[in-house]
This record gives C-alpha cells, structure tokens and sequence, in this order.
C-alpha cells in the first residue's frame, strides 16, 4: 500500500473555450471536473498502475463531500480529516490551441486540532517498509515545518517518504532526510537560493545523497530529468510523444517512480516507468491520468544513461 498525504486538495474543473477574452462574457464548451491536487493526482496514477493506494488529507464543506464522491466512483481508497472551511475549487481555461490560464483558491485554514487528528491518522498507517508520497501545498494554518514533522514520524516507524513540494516547505522536508526528493527546476533553483547553471545540477542532487537521501531528482520536462542515487548521477531522456497538456505530468512521475520504489525494481526502472508515466499524462487532456498501453509502450523508449566520472554519458 502507497500512501498519498495531500494536505491542500481541490476539486478541479476544467473548462474549455475557443479564446478567452479578459472583460467579456464566456460561454463554455465543455465542463469536465476531476478531484484534484497533487497527492490526489499521484493517487490516481498509481491506482492505474493497478497498486493499492490511500489517499490522506483533508477535505470540508460541499466541494469536499463531491472531491471524496469523485474518489470513490474511481475505485480510490481515501480517509480524510473533516475541516470546518470548504475544499478549494480550482479552474483550468483550456482554449483552442491548447494555451491554458489556471485559477487557483487558496484552501480552507486548518487549526491545530485538525492537524493532530491528521498526525494520528499517519501513526496508524505508518508500518515498516510502507511508502508515503507527501506533495503539494500546504493549507492555511499549517506551518512550514508540517511535512518535516510528518515525515519525521513516520520514518520513526520504518516507512519511507517520496517528497514532491516547494518553496520553504521543500527546505523543511529535506531537512528530515526523506528517502526521495524530487523537482523541477523551478523548485531546485528556489530551494538552491542562487543562480546556478543546469550543468551543476548533477552535483546538486549528489550533495543531497551525500546528506543521507538516497535518490534526488530534477525533472526537465520534455528534456528529461537528472537523478542521483547514492552517489551515481543519471541522465533521463524521455521519447517524444503528442503532448497535449502537460498540468500534472510531474505528479505522473512521481507516482511511477513510487510504484516502482516500491517493488523493490532497480533505479534505472523506476526512473523508465516515471519518465513514462509523466509522457502518457502529457497526452491526455486532464492531469492525474494515464494509459496503461500507453506506459507500456514507452518505458522501452526512455534511455537512462549513467553520467561517468568525467561528466561524460556511458
């Protein structure tokens, strides 16, 4: 079993128009909503990776009752912690040509008591060997050492986390030595602090190994991703596929490098069923959605190169 903890999810709706115009009225498309946020999202792929999975978090109000409705008409396992606010809703504006304007709310505020009841909640489920996923944002109240105390915990117990989140809660998370981090530039050049160019990513990542996490990762988008796994860096390039919306394809990869974690496959695996999770949902319209023929397809394809002391691929 893979736990997802998503602290902040939405219910996400996505609707699509010929142009959008600032100032004028719209009239919509199509409508298609689909519970959302990061931890639910790599819930979901890891469900199409036919894996058992438990989504965690929270969830209040109406919006909250239909986010956990659309889980259970998928076949996902959830246990949320009721907030008095009301989950966020969270908008997509596909147009014509595939440009796409995101509207994100905030969230409801957590308290104290909320937070403790989610603690608990992580206790019971914290077994040795299990895996968590935590990833996303945080809600109102939570402070941005939540995930490094959560994370802390449940490594107490001999679970292992994959850490997929930004900005000082990444800082904090890194600082309870999760077994993986992953990023994407954005993110390492935020956690980084200083400009620093792509070549020097691979001894980034390393010295995130050599301060006790066994895997760390940067992904590219289209160009790929770096990885380094105990001390020996990785170069990932990915096939080139039909990209149609790429929203999501970062919670893809990291629910294929879990599932893969998971049955114990090597890291050159794990990175191929990542990288090919991350096209299959580049592909698809919505996030948090793959083909399994698809994936299937693809793993083959990607090539993982191990970079060789001389910074030269082999």
């Amino acid at each position: 079993m893979i736990t997802t903890v998503c602290l902040n999810p939405a219910l996400d709706k996505t609707y699509t128009l010929q142009k959008l115009a600032p100032g004028h009225v719209h009239r919509i498309e199509s409508v298609h909503t689909e519970p959302g946020g990061k931890g639910i999202n790599v819930a979901k792929v890891i469900h199409a990776l036919h894996t058992p999975v438990l989504a965690v978090g929270f969830s209040g109000g109406a919006a909250g009752r239909t986010l956990q409705h659309q889980l259970k008409i998928r076949g996902i396992d959830h246990r949320m912690v009721s907030t008095a606010g009301e989950t966020r809703c969270c908008l997509n504006l596909l147009e014509a040509g595939n440009r796409q304007t995101e509207l994100l709310e905030p969230g409801p505020r957590v308290t104290a008591s909320d937070l403790e009841r989610l603690q608990q909640l992580l206790d019971s489920l914290a077994l040795p060997n299990s895996w968590f996923v935590f990833s996303g944002s945080l809600p109102k109240g939570a402070a941005p050492e939540t995930y490094q105390k959560l994370i802390t915990r449940i490594q107490q117990k001999g679970a292992r986390a994959v850490v997929d989140v930004s900005g000082a809660p990444l800082k904090h998370a890194i600082a309870a030595v999760p077994y993986a981090v992953k990023m994407n530039e954005e993110e390492l050049l935020d956690w980084w602090s200083c400009p620093v160019s792509p070549e020097k990513y691979p001894d980034i990542l390393s010295r995130l190994n050599h301060q006790g996490i066994p895997l760390a990762i940067v992904t590219l988008g289209e160009s790929g991703a770096w990885a380094a796994y105990r001390n020996t860096v990785y170069r990932v390039w990915p096939p080139v596929v039909p990209a149609v919306n790429p929203v999501g394809s970062g919670d893809a990869f990291t629910a294929g490098l879990t599932v893969s974690l998971q049955r114990q496959e090597s890291v050159e695996q794990a990175l191929r069923l990542a990288t090919a999770c991350a096209c299959s949902n580049a592909c698809a319209p919505v996030a948090g959605f793959i083909q399994q023929s698809e994936v299937e397809g693809w793993v083959s394809k990607v090539r993982v190169v191990i970079r060789s002391p001389s910074g030269k691929d082999r």
